[in-house]
């Protein structure tokens, strides 16, 4: 918590949980790469700041300085936010990642939570087979609900 502000503030981590094996799990197995500015890393950055970028632009933000709040976001696990897997049209499969930034993390407090969505066809070219099959199906409507 950031107190030497106006606004208080939070931060967001997540868990990724295998129910099956009943332990924690890292994406890091999806894909045939994940190294920090790696092919696979630059291409999920990427897809971040533009769906993030649709969804200032879908909430009404100004767009001016929007390369400064994402300068802390890089091509790396440990930098690219919190991750989870997105709900599935297709039962026990992910649509693709969604990411996970509290408040003052990539926008003004005032803009609140955001989430970025990665689908899966994006992600395509760098999953390994066992990515591939925790993979499928589109994100159900109404997932991408503002979080606020």
């Amino acid at each position: 918590m950031d107190t030497h502000a106006a606004h208080p503030n939070t931060d967001v981590s997540t868990i990724l949980w295998d129910s099956i094996e009943k332990k924690r799990i890292s994406i890091r197995p999806f894909f045939t790469e994940t190294a920090d500015n790696g092919p696979t890393m630059k291409a999920i950055e990427k897809a971040v700041i533009a769906s993030l970028n649709a969804e200032k632009k879908k909430r009404g933000t100004d767009e001016t300085g929007s390369a400064e709040w994402y300068k802390d976001l890089k091509p790396s696990l440990l930098k690219i936010g919190a991750v989870t897997l997105a709900p599935s049209t297709v039962s026990g499969k992910g649509s693709g990642l969604t990411f996970h930034y509290p408040p003052y993390a990539v926008g003004s407090y005032v803009e609140g939570e955001y989430v970025a969505f990665v689908p899966w066809e994006t992600l395509k070219p760098y999953l390994t087979p066992e990515g591939a099959r925790i993979f499928g199906g589109a994100r159900p409507k109404g997932d991408d609900d503002d979080p606020q």
